[in-house]
């Protein structure tokens, strides 16, 4: 299992700190006018730890507390809000050097897009979050059930640590260890590995629809990408069962997420090419696991292109 070996206590923990960062934009059609970016800061509630991320993973345990006040009562109200929330692929940071997180980045571009007032929240967290924890998540943790009650426009990210050379309960090789058994990687395998992650992204799509009580919502899933090829320290012999693994992935998550009326962001072949063997190269940071600020650009681009009108208005 390709793990990132930076210790929990190593990254700040903003939740437990008590530490809000939500950031405001407006941005009006006129192009002489120019919009304000706020970054409050406020009180919130206890933090949640766990072990690390895989290749494919590395995880610190922050996140952006929901409010649904602004700074002091005094700021003015969003009209929109953005979150994205799940493994630590969205996390910016740290992972790139301090760059700006492509939800900021997407939420800054909406406002300017729309004319509204978008807040965006970084609900990821650093702590190797498996698809069925982000269920347990969303439907026993207050915290995050009522950051996501409050959003319009919700990005999930999730499935980079469920694949089988990231966790231990797999089909395909078990555990394995730090060296995955890649001649196992292959079908029947893949495809229930898949479709078992698919299946927990269905049932936290449906509880942070309910959550939202029946106001206009947009849900975006983004997709695995591959983080093997083009690693400096990868086998030759990663290349095609990680690529198989991710194709699998890709082809469950996508129907799962137009089950849910959701969409399906895919960053996958925008990452890796239209057969998914393309190295992903300068798209990710130094620890070729998480995305770089060209990568999070990436993100917030492919962003700007879905539809949500249903939220924003025409």
């Amino acid at each position: 299992m390709r793990r990132d070996d930076r210790l929990a206590d190593e990254i700040p923990d903003l939740k437990d700190e008590g530490t809000i960062n939500v950031l405001r934009t407006r941005a009006w059609r006129a192009a002489s006018l120019i919009g304000c970016v706020l970054v409050l800061l406020a009180g919130c509630g206890e933090g949640d730890g766990g072990a690390g991320d895989s290749p494919s993973s590395s995880r610190e345990t922050t996140s952006s507390a929901p409010s649904e006040t602004t700074s002091a009562g005094t700021a003015e109200a969003p009209d929109l809000r953005v979150a994205v929330i799940g493994d630590s692929i969205p996390y910016g940071g740290a992972d790139c050097g301090g760059c700006t997180a492509f939800v900021e980045l997407y939420a800054t571009d909406l406002g300017k897009q729309s004319g509204q007032l978008v807040e965006a929240n970084n609900l990821s967290t650093h702590d190797g979050l498996t698809s069925p924890q982000l269920v347990t998540r969303i439907k026993t943790d207050d915290y995050y059930r009522d950051a996501v009650a409050l959003t319009d426009i919700l990005i999930v990210s999730t499935g980079h640590n469920d694949t089988p050379w990231a966790v231990t309960t797999d089909p395909c090789d078990g555990d394995s260890g730090d060296n995955p058994a890649w001649r196992k990687y292959r079908e029947p395998c893949l495809t229930q590995t898949a479709e078992n992650q698919a299946d927990d992204l269905t049932k936290f799509l449906a509880e942070a629809r309910k959550l939202r009580a029946g106001k206009p919502t947009v849900q975006i899933v983004t997709t695995v990408y591959n983080d093997w090829i083009g690693w400096s320290d990868a086998p030759a012999a990663a290349t095609q069962p990680s690529a198989a693994t991710l194709d699998a992935f890709y082809n469950a998550e996508c129907a799962a997420a137009k089950r849910a009326g959701a969409v399906c962001l895919d960053n996958y072949h925008a990452f890796n090419g239209s057969d998914g063997l393309t190295p992903a190269g300068d798209l990710l940071g130094p620890d070729y696991t998480h995305p770089s600020q060209k990568g999070h650009d990436l993100f917030a681009r492919m962003l700007m292109d879905v539809d949500v009108m249903t939220v924003t208005g025409p």
